[in-house]
């Protein structure tokens, strides 16, 4: 976990940010939402929202909108299953998780579907990377049943890690799965609220519509006091009005209507507001990563989560290149800056994204944790003190000599220069001799050595039997839940 001490990148002014937020109020009290799933219209209902139930439209009014949005908590904690792994959301804080739900594997020049092997293996790469806060599903696996392959990722990764867990694409069904393992980690459906252990996802069917499986996940993670991210996707120009402007009150609504309903379940429950808007390239509808509009409306969006005293998930490195190369670099570089130097607290596709989410790469997994190493270092800023400054050094060495072999040199260079093992510095002549070996090729090197060193984690026997048995026992046809007495 990451720290950002300051936070300096701000792109709307406090007007702005409340011109904006007055236009949410307004369109989810003059337009509204559609909620396709009877039990939340019911609880809208109840709490004062106009209905129309044959449309399924939801009319929201300001007031209520506000109240229920002031109960989500500004902080909240994740859990491992090892403590120490366990990370803080909100604050100074930047958690980082890898790619999540592509359903294609890119190694080397191989691209194909993805399987349960690529899971396992990106599960194993996130528990040893140090700078990977969150275990999360980088892959489908389309060699197993579509059904309950969500059990399979579930076992696998309380199984190969012991960091916090995130799942997304939660209906009734597979939230309930997901609560039901999490209970066998915190000891019993009870304890959830005091030590959440997973991270749900919901997305919203932008523009304005709420699915009823995004609902049933919604409603099942608050009542059991999980965390939630709500993330709308706005395509500008698609899924949303083609000025950012328009686009962000449009993604505003659709977040706090999310957020609204989620205290509604169950006061204080943990809320991320989630973000993950970006522009149509209008000569074909395909949305455009790292662009200078995209990475405006992602820092404008944390502004806004900042306002309602909420964490903000950013979309992470994100690129519309199917490949690695100078493309990705560019684009990924301007999500990295803009969004580390703004209002987020949670990143999502922090390493291994490509092809617009359709792709998670090996090699890029690598390269972007190369970008955070560097991130990192630039994070933690200057060390200025008598031993930093050298002047004892400065006068040994004197006009013209060499600082290579002095001893302040040989006493620091490990801890004041790093040197990455991806980058090129050598000439031409001795990187030809090396075999000319490219960054990607290198990148392919530190992925196989990183699978290598991966050691299992530990694991309490009764509970990894618990969450098999319950694996296996859901894949025979049993209903979901964990029987009494677990």
């Amino acid at each position: 976990m990451l720290r950002v001490a300051s936070r300096p990148l701000t792109v709307l002014s406090d007007e702005q940010i409340e011109t904006l937020h007055q236009a949410s109020l307004r369109l989810l009290e003059e337009v509204g939402v559609e909620m396709l799933d009877g039990r939340a219209v019911d609880l809208l209902a109840h709490q004062g929202a106009e209905v129309d139930r044959a449309s399924h439209r939801v009319r929201l009014p300001r007031e209520l909108v506000s109240e229920a949005v002031s109960r989500a908590p500004a902080r909240f904690t994740l859990h491992g299953r090892d403590p120490r792994k366990s990370v803080e959301m909100g604050g100074d804080s930047l958690v980082l998780a890898p790619a999540g739900g592509p359903m294609m594997v890119e190694e080397g020049s191989e691209r194909r579907p993805g399987s349960y092997q690529d899971q396992l293996r990106f599960i194993k790469l996130t528990h040893h990377a140090r700078l990977l806060d969150i275990t999360y599903r980088c892959v489908e696996a389309l060699d197993l049943p579509a059904a309950t392959r969500h059990l399979d990722y579930l076992h696998a990764a309380v199984r190969y890690s012991d960091k916090p867990i995130g799942v997304m694409s939660l209906d009734a069904t597979a939230a309930e799965d997901c609560l039901a393992v999490a209970s066998l980690l915190a000891g019993g459906r009870e304890r959830l609220p005091d030590v959440p252990m997973l991270m749900g996802g919901v997305n919203v069917d932008s523009p304005l519509r709420f699915s009823r499986e995004t609902l049933e996940g919604l409603m099942a993670f608050a009542e059991a006091g999980q965390p939630l991210k709500i993330t709308p996707f706005v395509l500008a120009g698609v899924m949303s009005p083609v000025t950012p402007a328009g686009s962000l009150v449009q993604q505003n609504a659709e977040v706090l209507a999310g957020i609204a309903l989620a205290q509604m379940v169950r006061p204080g429950a943990p809320v991320v507001y989630g973000s993950f808007g970006t522009v149509a390239d209008m000569r074909s509808g395909s949305p455009m990563f790292g662009t200078a509009e995209g990475v405006l409306m992602e820092v404008a969006a944390g502004q806004l989560a900042g306002r309602y005293g909420v964490p903000h998930r950013g979309m992470g490195l994100v690129t519309s290149s199917p490949l690695g190369g100078v493309q990705a670099a560019l684009e990924k570089a301007s999500c990295l800056w803009g969004l580390v130097l703004s209002n987020t607290h949670l990143l999502i596709q922090a390493a291994g994204w490509l092809e617009g989410g359709l792709t998670a790469s090996y090699e890029q997994f690598a390269l972007d944790l190369e970008m955070w190493e560097g991130m990192e270092r630039f994070l933690a800023g200057l060390h200025v003190d008598g031993e930093a400054m050298a002047l004892e050094s400065m006068a040994r060495v004197g006009p013209g000599g060499s600082f290579l072999m002095d001893e302040h040199t040989l006493a620091h260079y490990r801890d004041s220069i790093r040197a990455s093992p991806l980058m090129e510095t050598r000439g031409w002549d001795a990187w030809l001799a090396d075999g000319a070996r490219t960054v990607e090729q290198r990148a392919g090197d530190i992925w196989r050595r990183w699978l290598e060193e991966y050691q299992e984690p530990p694991i309490d026997a009764g509970v990894e039997e618990a969450v098999r048995e319950y694996v296996e026992r859901r894949k025979s046809g049993e209903p979901p839940g964990v029987p009494a007495g677990r």
